[in-house]
């Protein structure tokens, strides 16, 4: 008998079976589909929260993902005065968080899911419409480490 009559024959005998086989497949592949859908943009745990920060319970319908980074007070990152900001507050003095965006006016109170509540007293280059820009003082691993993720932002 030949060889391809003899995997028809199988493929008949054991049909059953392999439909079978391929639901059980597609279904798992959509179950980890599911899961990866459903996953938050970051995993917030890993972010290093500040002492005085609290974070408050989120209610998403109220509030706007966007892209949030980090920045320090230093010269490559900001001009030739890296603790003023853009309306003329010295940030390295402030006793509150401080962020940096061009979505909301200045003296806005954010707050941003994973680090808590900021104000608004700095502008972030023109490229950057939507971003928003966590002031993290002089500690530039932590802002390294941060890098780029996606949180919840409410406008308080």
């Amino acid at each position: 008998m030949k060889l391809k009559t003899k995997i028809k024959r199988r493929i008949k005998q054991n049909f059953g079976v392999i439909i079978i086989l391929g639901i059980i497949t597609m279904l798992g592949v959509a179950a980890l589909i599911n899961i990866m859908l459903l996953k938050p943009y970051v995993d917030t745990s890993k972010v290093e929260h500040k002492p005085k920060i609290t974070v408050l319970p989120v209610n998403i319908d109220k509030g706007i993902i966007r892209e949030i980074t980090m920045y320090n007070s230093l010269k490559e990152q900001t001009d030739n005065t890296p603790c003023i900001s853009a309306d003329g507050t010295n940030i390295c003095k402030a006793d509150y968080n401080v962020c940096a965006t061009n979505a909301f006016p200045m003296n806005t109170k954010l707050y941003i899911d994973g680090l808590g509540e900021c104000i608004v007293k700095d502008r972030m280059n023109s490229r950057f419409k939507e971003r928003v820009d966590w002031y993290a003082g002089m500690d530039k691993d932590r802002a390294v480490k941060f890098g780029l993720q996606r949180l919840l932002v409410l406008n308080k």
